[in-house]
């Protein structure tokens, strides 16, 4: 088993992912992003499967460019909007950098990789009053139906979501190797939007490094497809601050990046251990789930399993957090993880319960990520 950690430095002039081309970065001010990785070894000491969280919205020509090595490989994206684009397939998000895909390969494939053991994994939690939802799909009206359908992002504070951040930690004889931290947010809480730059991950992975020294963080998105930062502002200043008269106010100031940031660092330096067990690499199951998306056809949806305590499932897609409530609440299960814009991610994965309302993420979104039709989950998780 081993685990590595690579920066990249990103110079200026480089166009950004997750904007579109309305912004002229071509003044931008660079910035380092990182990539983080865990990987396995088979019976002869060859490397058979790695986990890479990358700096970025989508892994896209990345993951491509990976797809017949002997090596399988999943690639996670932190899905953060100031890195470069990726992925050639979606030019309305944002201009393609071959050389940006190129930065990253090299990268990872000439990180130095530390051989590790593990015999225990400890799991953390904690919460942020951050996020918040973005549409008015629940509960069913026919005001909140027009609201989602046609008038585009509107904060929710009303609806529940899971606000939590989890940890893993993963040590050998009490020394910490390397950790996973899942969260459900997108990464748009920056001021300056010609800034590179890994978002609120950054104070993550410093919390980690102060509380538990480690250097090695992989970042998993959980299920962020309505998620957002509560950045809101009133539409009409003189109005109440109804839900008509509130949007998400983009770019947020300095002083609400740095709320932002402070907020994830005490999160992650103050999280409370929820469970430990003695866990080590022959306990680490990988499989496929072959998923049938009505509009995309079968997908095989990687897993990585330990101990039957903790399940990721890694789904090419932004997918709706009413999938991960439905998994917690209705379902009662605490032990699946989904993980969002794993591999080649193909757009947004909206719950069946909001193809009733529409909005971006049915329908909206799909000229951006060039599907041509409505993609709906057949059958369960």
């Amino acid at each position: 088993m081993y685990i590595y950690r690579s920066k990249i430095n990103f110079k200026s002039g480089f166009n950004l992912g997750g904007y579109g081309k309305a912004i002229d970065y071509s003044n931008n001010n660079g910035g380092d992003l990182e990539v983080h990785g865990v990987g396995f070894k088979g019976a002869s000491g060859e490397s058979v499967f790695e986990l890479c969280s990358i700096d970025a919205l989508y892994a896209g020509d990345l993951a491509r460019k990976n797809q017949q090595n002997s090596l399988k490989r999943i690639f996670v994206a932190s899905h953060t909007h100031f890195a470069p684009m990726l992925d050639s397939e979606k030019p309305d998000l944002g201009i393609y950098s071959s050389e940006a895909v190129n930065l990253f390969n090299e990268a990872i494939e000439n990180s130095k990789k530390m051989e590790i053991s593990i015999n225990k994994c400890s799991i953390f939690r904690s919460s942020v009053s951050v996020p918040i939802y973005r549409r008015f799909d629940f509960p069913a009206s026919q005001i909140n139906k027009c609201l989602t359908k046609h008038a585009g992002f509107y904060p929710n504070a009303m609806q529940k979501i899971d606000k939590s951040i989890y940890i893993f930690v993963f040590s050998f004889d009490n020394i910490n190797k390397f950790c996973i931290v899942y969260h459900a947010c997108h990464p748009v809480s920056r001021s300056n939007k010609h800034d590179i730059s890994p978002d609120y991950i950054e104070a993550i992975r410093s919390a980690i490094f102060q509380r538990f020294n480690i250097e090695c963080c992989l970042f998993f998105l959980g299920c962020a497809g309505d998620i957002r930062p509560n950045y809101t502002k009133k539409r009409i200043p003189w109005l109440p601050a109804s839900r008509l008269n509130l949007r998400f106010n983009y770019s947020p100031s300095i002083s609400e990046q740095n709320y932002v940031d402070k907020q994830y660092y005490n999160a992650i330096f103050f999280a409370s251990k929820l469970d430990e067990f003695n866990l080590t690499e022959l306990d680490f199951i990988v499989n496929s789930k072959k998923m049938n998306f009505d509009g995309v056809g079968d997908i095989e949806i990687p897993e990585l399993i330990f101990k039957d305590k903790v399940k990721f499932m890694f789904f090419p897609f932004e997918v709706s957090h009413h999938y991960h409530m439905e998994n917690r609440v209705i379902n009662s299960d605490e032990n699946t993880f989904i993980v969002s814009c794993s591999n080649h991610t193909l757009g947004y994965l909206p719950h069946p319960y909001q193809h009733h309302f529409g909005g971006y993420e049915v329908d909206g979104s799909r000229k951006y990520n060039n599907l041509k039709n409505r993609v709906k989950l057949i059958g369960k998780l």
